[in-house]
């Protein structure tokens, strides 16, 4: 069974939001660095291309939650997300 996500309206709102940013400027961003990483010379031996996949591989992670989460969310009211003390 595949895990539920309670989360409000708002919340959906702003993952919505989040995921079309990372899938779209962040992305080309990121692109960009392993460009210009590949720019100095041999991946090899090169700290900057090393740093650009790795924060690739990152944003591709993240952009998956966000996919999970807003696939398994259900919509609750605002007061519902309150955790009991």
């Amino acid at each position: 069974m595949e895990q539920q996500y309670k989360i409000t309206k708002a919340q959906h709102t702003w993952l919505q939001q989040e995921l079309a940013y990372l899938q779209t400027f962040r992305q080309q961003e990121v692109a960009q660095m392993i460009e210009e990483a590949l720019s100095y010379g041999d991946p090899e031996n090169n700290a900057e291309y090393d740093a650009a996949l790795l924060e690739k591989q990152r944003l591709e992670e993240r952009i998956a939650e966000y996919q999970k989460i807003l696939s398994c969310a259900r919509i609750v009211p605002e007061d519902s997300t309150q955790t009991p003390e």
